[in-house]
């Protein structure tokens, strides 16, 4: 019989569908249920009375997963529950069984075990682990752990994605080696985009995620037809500088890259008029995609205008025909340039505390240097209107705003960089760790951990609750220009 659910229109074809496949199930379950009855009398027939006792226990054990397949039917189709996934059985011979492809989008469905391989750059296993039940972070620090008890000289593993998290980061920051950007030539690359795209990313920030990786698309095709692989590093930024929203990609790219077979070192010039239509094509793309597949939020004014997939399409085909400012910077001689400039934007937040001139306890005044202009622009708003402006740049968790891709690429890096330093006859160099104590000296000559009571240096020993929240801020003026506070 035919149990898919109704594509039709009509909501009372709908609901007649879903009845019979109730109906369905329900006769299911009742001819499983006759089944399960004989069995079990069959089970207490011949407990005590034959001395094959492996058989009987095996003939229990088809018995309960009988009986626990006939519940997760009942819940999911007659209940309509969402059965979670830790109680869902995939296969009742081998029970550790997982669900690792569903067979979505043409990829074919796949049952098992996933398992974990580290290799090196020649393609050896240095270490594997089956994951049972387990998820890509969870394995991360114990895969490193385990190849590097066997090789201690391991110094470098590269991961995808999904393999990360700050509790990772800390652990293999001290099992591991961080690599540093080899010096060779740079080009940094600004895309930007209409301004009426920028509030589709704000209702769809999920959208966010694919912005970083569109804009080195056409760069990675542009080389790939040359035959050399670069190495690509990007920053998403999502404000302006009056904190709203402007969504733009700042991308540093070799000018430079490995040839196919990893045995020279080839220049790559690349064609501005080349590339803008290809940016323009991937975000337009990323668009139609999410709407075709029901997955986008229109703003209230687009809603009336874009009501089906031929209206979006235009609205697209207009924005695409606008012309997108894709701005190549100067060449330089290495990525110094480009890192400091990044860093500026990365390590600070949306607006610095020099932009902020007044508040008065309800309006906050800020300024700004507007590029049309040159001259500096006063913005004056509600408290509650500046700080949802600030909010809304505040990156989703585990939202990764670098992102690296080329021979830098996570999953390549360890493999790909030790060949670029030895084309490039250059050491290979180790990042140094620069905690927040030493970056706040360095850049504000503030050492946070020096006492403004005596000058000598912190060490925490322990926390013991203080003065409350109302205490402290009376008393707030003192600490921010360095003086010694005096509690009563």
């Amino acid at each position: 019989r035919n149990l898919k659910h109704s594509s039709a229109a009509c909501e009372l074809k709908q609901r007649q569908r879903q009845h019979d496949i109730e109906m369905a199930h329900l006769e299911y379950i009742k001819y499983s249920n006759k089944i399960l009855h004989k069995a079990e009398l069959t089970l207490s027939l011949l407990t005590g009375k034959t001395p094959d006792e492996s058989r009987l226990e095996n003939l229990k054990y088809h018995i309960a997963h009988g009986l626990h397949q006939i519940k997760l039917i009942y819940r999911r189709v007659i209940e309509h529950e969402k059965i979670p996934h830790n109680e869902k059985v995939f296969s009742i011979f081998e029970p550790h069984t997982e669900w690792i492809s569903k067979g979505k989008a043409g990829t074919p469905v796949e049952l098992g075990l996933r398992v974990c391989v580290l290799q090196d750059q020649f393609g050896f296993t240095l270490n594997h682990h089956v994951m049972q039940k387990q998820t890509d972070d969870q394995v991360a620090v114990p895969m490193a752990e385990g190849a590097k008890k066997r090789f201690p000289e391991l110094s470098q593993v590269s991961y995808d994605k999904g393999f990360w998290s700050p509790a990772n980061l800390e652990k293999l920051e001290v099992l591991l080696e961080r690599s540093v950007l080899p010096d060779t030539s740079w080009q940094h690359i600004t895309f930007t985009m209409p301004d009426v795209l920028w509030k589709l990313f704000r209702y769809n920030r999920h959208l966010l995620n694919d912005v970083s990786r569109l804009a080195a698309k056409p760069l990675l095709k542009f080389a790939r037809k040359k035959g050399i692989l670069p190495g690509i590093f990007t920053a998403l930024h999502t404000f302006g500088r009056n904190l709203f929203w402007n969504i733009h990609v700042h991308l540093s790219i070799t000018l430079d890259g490995l040839a196919d077979d990893g045995k020279a070192w080839k220049s790559l010039y690349y064609v501005k008029k080349t590339l803008t239509p290809m940016w323009r094509y991937e975000i337009i793309n990323l668009m139609r995609l999410a709407y075709k597949r029901g997955e986008l939020e229109l703003p209230r004014e687009m809603k009336g205008t874009c009501t089906n997939l031929t209206e979006f399409n235009q609205w697209l085909e207009e924005q695409y025909q606008k012309n997108w400012i894709v701005h190549f910077a100067r060449p330089s001689k290495n990525h110094h340039r480009n890192i400091n400039y990044l860093g500026r934007y990365l390590k600070r937040p949306p607006v610095s505390m020099s932009r902020l001139k007044h508040y008065d306890g309800k309006m906050v005044s800020s300024e700004y240097l507007n590029h049309r202009t040159k001259q500096r622009d006063r913005v004056v708003c509600e408290g509650e209107e500046f700080l949802m402006r600030l909010l809304q740049h505040v990156p989703d968790k585990g939202f990764r705003m670098i992102r690296y891709y080329g021979f830098l690429a996570n999953r390549v890096r360890s493999k790909w960089l030790p060949k670029v330093y030895e084309l490039l006859d250059q050491p290979e160099r180790k990042a140094i760790s620069i905690r927040f104590p030493s970056l706040l000296k360095y850049s504000f000559g503030i050492d946070p951990l020096k006492s403004i009571l005596c000058g000598s240096k912190m060490i925490l020993t322990g926390i013991v609750p203080g003065k409350n929240r109302a205490q402290l801020l009376a008393c707030h003026e003192k600490p921010a220009p360095g003086k010694k506070l005096v509690l009563q």
